[in-house]
């Protein structure tokens, strides 16, 4: 090979190398922020199940108090009808 030949190809090999560098960096950075992304929506799932879970508790906590209204009235109206 003559030495423009030569040349050319150390270029080539050099832009390919930093071709692959830039490329690894891209596949790097997306697959961090594929994981953050994934954090965040877990993070996200688990607020959103602790919110629904105290949503949960005072819906049982205000059927009980209907519960026990309900109960009372019936008796009440048992009472009145004697």
């Amino acid at each position: 090979l003559d030495v423009r030949t030569t040349e050319i190809l150390e270029v080539i090999d050099s832009a390919s190398k930093a071709t692959q560098t830039m490329h690894d960096e891209v596949i790097r950075t997306v697959r961090e922020g594929d994981q953050a992304v994934l954090r965040a929506v877990r993070e996200g799932d688990a607020a959103v199940l602790r919110a629904v879970t105290e949503g949960d508790e005072e819906t049982r906590r205000q059927m009980r108090v209907l519960h026990e209204d309900l109960v009372e009235r019936i008796g009440r109206l048992g009472e009145s009808r004697r």
